[in-house]
């Protein structure tokens, strides 16, 4: 689920809400036409608009004291990883 800049990312049985920092770095994965491409991937900066329910997606996060998740960076994976963001 998005709602707002919150996530509720879904994991077996667990459920955990994270707020994206307005100043997280937000990447996509692509697939690249660049030579010499190891993984045929390559990454651009998206906004957070641009990420929809259903998408693979990393995200690295700080936990405070309170046990509040806050996401710094997000990484939109390609289509076929694992993890999803409803």
């Amino acid at each position: 689920k998005i709602d707002g800049r919150n996530f509720t990312l879904h994991s077996q049985s667990d459920d955990a809400v994270i707020h994206i920092a307005d100043d997280a770095k937000i990447y996509a994965f692509a697939s690249s036409t660049v030579t010499g491409s190891k993984s045929g991937l390559a990454s651009k900066i998206i906004e957070f608009k641009d990420i929809k329910v259903g998408d693979a997606i990393s995200v690295n996060i700080r936990i405070f004291a309170d046990g509040q998740l806050e996401g710094f960076s997000v990484i939109v994976l390609p289509s076929n990883s694992n993890g999803t963001a409803k």
